[in-house]
């Protein structure tokens, strides 16, 4: 359906398409998950954090983090730069870009992207 107004063409079908078309999910990290474990064993959160079925059990488990929708690359980019800001109440150390570069924290995000047990 089309009709004009002046000179503008209004397609009444294309627009009501485009408004009701859903926005694709945030993508996973776009870094090398082997790294990424490479990245969590050499920064020690396995003294802290399960992942795999290895490490100690003081900090949560992260065994499961990639299959909750609610840790997107966003929030677990928070809580690793700064998790006393995001979580209020945590004992994590912050992992700034000076300890951990952008390229390394993709490589980690997608190491935790595959945690689904």
């Amino acid at each position: 359906v089309a009709f004009s107004i002046g000179v503008s063409v209004f397609n009444v079908d294309a627009f009501a398409q485009a408004k009701t078309k859903k926005k694709p999910a945030a993508a996973a990290a776009k870094g090398d998950p082997e790294k990424g474990k490479k990245q969590f064993q050499e920064m020690g959160c396995f003294a802290c954090h399960k992942a795999d079925g290895k490490g100690a059990g003081t900090g949560p488990d992260l065994s499961g983090i990639g299959k909750d929708a609610k840790w997107t690359d966003a929030k677990l980019t928070a809580v690793i730069r700064d998790p006393l800001k995001t979580l209020k109440t945590n004992k994590m150390p912050a992992t700034g870009k000076d300890r951990l570069k952008d390229s390394d924290l993709a490589d980690l995000l997608a190491y935790l992207h595959t945690q689904k047990n």
